[in-house]
């Protein structure tokens, strides 16, 4: 374990388990817990401002926005249209260790309502890889995450994203081109370990989780067919993990559903006359 994370993991975990039942409660009887935050939302911020949403992440958040892909924060950018800010918080390269070292200014100082947690395709390198994260202090970074979040942003949603599946042909091409010393620097069985213990983060923590390897037919060669270069997402795969996204909010988090947020500020049929 990196030393600076045990004091965390101490500090917290007296924490943990009251506002892990605290959130379980809250999804399995969101009416009960929601009245305040939506006072909040339908009163403060109905007509003055918007949902914000931070989705927090390596290459695969940063390459989100981009069009030429499909990019998937994209697509929900246009699904919450004049309801939902969504801010882009992806580092490429970036693994969960670094991900949690910047965690306050990355995420925390921008005060989101809801954050989009997406990382552990760097994490599951070969370990030979700078950016390699051991499985145990994955999981462990992921659970300092989301329990750091709820300390100190109290009506915080949390949603966790697991790693996609490593077409590893397509992949050994690219870093041959790219003359990388190790030619097969990620494999889609040793991914499938990081994809578990983000499950199992999720589980433990009662937070919502889209497993997007399966989502992305992981066990199957077809996998292929959404990657683009055996790790990134290609336009497919983009749609696809914006459509699981959507389908998340519209069974698990049914109240961050466009249809149950206002449109900030009135619509123009609204507006007086000359």
């Amino acid at each position: 374990m990196f030393p600076s994370n045990q004091f965390r993991l101490i500090f917290y975990g007296f924490a943990a388990g009251f506002i892990s039942a605290l959130t379980i409660i809250s999804i399995t009887f969101p009416h009960l817990l929601r009245s305040g935050c939506d006072d909040k939302k339908n009163g403060e911020k109905k007509g003055s401002s918007r949902i914000k949403i931070v989705v927090f992440g390596d290459s695969i958040t940063q390459h989100g926005f981009n069009p030429a892909n499909n990019g998937w924060v994209n697509s929900l950018n246009n699904w919450w249209t004049r309801r939902v800010d969504i801010i882009n918080r992806g580092f490429s390269g970036y693994n969960s260790q670094w991900g949690l070292e910047i965690l306050q200014k990355a995420v925390v100082d921008e005060n989101p309502d809801v954050v989009f947690i997406f990382f552990g395709a760097n994490d599951a390198v070969d370990p030979s890889v700078k950016q390699f994260v051991p499985l145990a202090q994955y999981s462990s970074n992921i659970k300092l995450m989301v329990t750091e979040l709820r300390m100190k942003l109290k009506e915080v949603t949390l949603v966790l994203i697991t790693p996609p599946p490593v077409w590893e042909e397509k992949l050994m091409e690219m870093n041959v081109g790219k003359g990388k010393p190790l030619a097969l620097d990620r494999t889609n069985t040793r991914t499938l370990e990081y994809v578990n213990a983000c499950k199992e983060a999720g589980q433990e923590l009662a937070v919502p989780v889209l497993d997007l390897w399966t989502a992305l037919e992981g066990p199957s060669d077809r996998r292929a067919l959404y990657l683009l270069d055996g790790l990134h997402l290609n336009d497919r795969g983009n749609e696809c993990l914006a459509e699981e996204l959507r389908r998340l909010v519209l069974t698990r988090l049914p109240h961050l559903s466009p249809q149950a947020l206002p449109m900030h500020l009135p619509d123009w049929t609204q507006r007086g006359q000359k």
